[in-house]
C-alpha cells in the first residue's frame, strides 16, 4: 500500500492512501477524512500534535509542515486577557444607560436621531467604552426579547437588534448563533474562529476590533463595513408596528 502525505486548506497535514478503506481512517471533520500515517505513530498529523509536548509539537509542525505559522490563531489566555482588559463590568452606567436607550421603544422606532443618540453615547460620552462581551451582548438580547417578545419576532426587528449587539462585541469569535442570534454570528463571528496570530509577512497581527469603532477609520474595507452597520440599525425605523 502506498501512502503520501499532502498539506489540507486549512494548513492540516492530511495523509492519503491509495486504497482509502475504513480501517486506515484516523478521523474526520465535516466533509473531509483524514487517515493514518507511520510517521505520525498510525494517526493523522492532529491527533499525533495532541500526544506531543510543546518542544515536540513546534519541532513536528516546523519539521513537516513549514508555513504553519499562517495557521497559529491566539491562544486562549490571550483572548481572554485582552478581552478582559478591555470590558466593562455588567453593572457599569454606561451599560444601564444603553439598555434603557434601546429599550425605549417609542424612541428606537420613530426617532430618526436617537440611533444617532446611540451613536453619540459610544463615542462622546465621559465613558470609556470599548464594546460589549459575547455573554453581556447576549444577555441583553434575551432581555429585549423577553420584555418585548411579540414585537422581537416583528420581520426584520430581530435581524436590526441583533446587528446592533454584535456590532459592539469586543470577543466576536465568541459570538454564539444560540445566544447571539444567527444573523449576529453569520456577520460578525467570523463563523467561530479564532483571530489569527499573524499577518502574511509573519509580523504579529491585531485583533479585529468591533465594527462600530471604525467611525473614525481611513481604512477602505473598514468604514464600508461600519457604514453597512449603520445602515442595518437604521432599517429598524422603516418597520411598522404597533406599540
Amino acid at each position: 500500500m502506498t501512502t503520501t502525505l499532502n498539506q489540507h486548506t486549512n494548513g492540516r497535514l492530511m495523509s492519503q492512501n491509495k486504497e482509502n478503506t475504513e480501517t486506515n481512517i484516523c478521523c474526520s471533520e465535516g466533509n473531509s477524512v483524514y487517515y493514518k500515517y507511520e510517521l505520525f505513530n498510525n494517526k493523522c498529523s492532529k491527533c499525533h500534535l495532541k500526544t506531543l509536548s510543546g518542544a515536540e509539537r513546534i519541532e513536528f509542525l516546523e519539521k513537516y509542515n513549514p508555513t504553519h505559522w499562517k495557521y497559529l490563531t491566539y491562544p486562549d489566555e490571550m483572548l481572554h486577557w485582552y478581552t478582559t482588559d478591555l470590558q466593562m463590568p455588567d453593572n457599569h452606567a454606561f451599560i444601564k444607560l444603553f439598555t434603557k436607550m434601546i429599550h425605549s421603544l417609542n424612541d428606537l422606532f420613530n426617532d430618526s436621531k436617537h440611533i444617532v443618540n446611540i451613536l453619540n453615547l459610544l463615542y462622546v460620552c465621559n465613558y470609556k467604552f470599548n464594546g460589549l462581551t459575547a455573554r453581556q451582548a447576549a444577555h441583553i438580547l434575551n432581555d429585549w426579547k423577553t420584555k418585548h417578545e411579540s414585537i422581537y419576532n416583528t420581520e426584520g426587528v430581530s435581524a436590526c437588534i441583533q446587528h446592533l449587539l454584535c456590532g459592539l462585541v469586543i470577543d466576536w469569535w465568541n459570538i454564539k448563533p444560540d445566544y447571539n442570534g444567527g444573523i449576529g454570528y453569520c456577520y460578525y463571528s467570523n463563523w467561530g474562529k479564532k483571530p489569527l496570530m499573524f499577518d502574511d509577512k509573519k509580523n504579529q497581527k491585531q485583533i479585529a476590533k468591533p465594527v462600530f469603532t471604525y467611525i473614525n477609520t481611513n481604512n477602505k474595507i473598514e468604514k464600508q463595513q461600519f457604514n453597512m452597520w449603520l445602515n442595518m440599525l437604521k432599517k429598524i425605523q422603516t418597520i411598522s408596528i404597533n406599540l
